[in-house]
């Protein structure tokens, strides 16, 4: 952590470190080297540079986040998954499975559907109004 924090920091290295520490741990050392290279190459526009590093940090998160084939969205890590019901077995229309159409996670519980196969709506059969 003290290679993100000198003891003497100017305003164009605290924006570059700020930015440095909302993108992940691992890639922070990577940019941070990078946009320090920048800010002593061209000092006269260093703050300005600085702050553009700041504002696109996210964007730039999202970006490296988004090409890790692990990456699991945030609600499906809290298990909040975003379920579609899918009928995977072509003789048996009455088994379900549910997949997550985020993360591609599959809830198969191995019961049928317990809704009717007789041609009735669901909510008319189960007397739900």
């Amino acid at each position: 952590m003290r290679a993100l924090w000198p003891a003497t920091p100017s305003l164009p290295g605290l924006l570059c470190r700020a930015a440095a520490a909302l993108l992940p741990r691992a890639s922070r050392g990577r940019y941070l080297a990078e946009w320090r290279a920048d800010l002593s190459a061209e000092p006269e526009g260093a703050t300005g540079y600085a702050w553009s590093v700041l504002v696109h940090a996210v964007e730039l998160r999202r970006i490296i986040v988004g090409t890790d084939p692990d990456a699991v969205p945030l609600r499906c890590r809290l298990h909040l998954h975003a379920y579609l019901a899918v009928h995977d077995n072509p003789e048996n229309r009455r088994y379900v499975s549910h997949h997550c159409r985020r993360c591609g996670h599959v809830k198969d519980d191995g019961r049928a559907d317990s809704r009717p196969q007789d041609g009735l709506a669901w909510g008319a059969s189960m007397g739900v109004h």
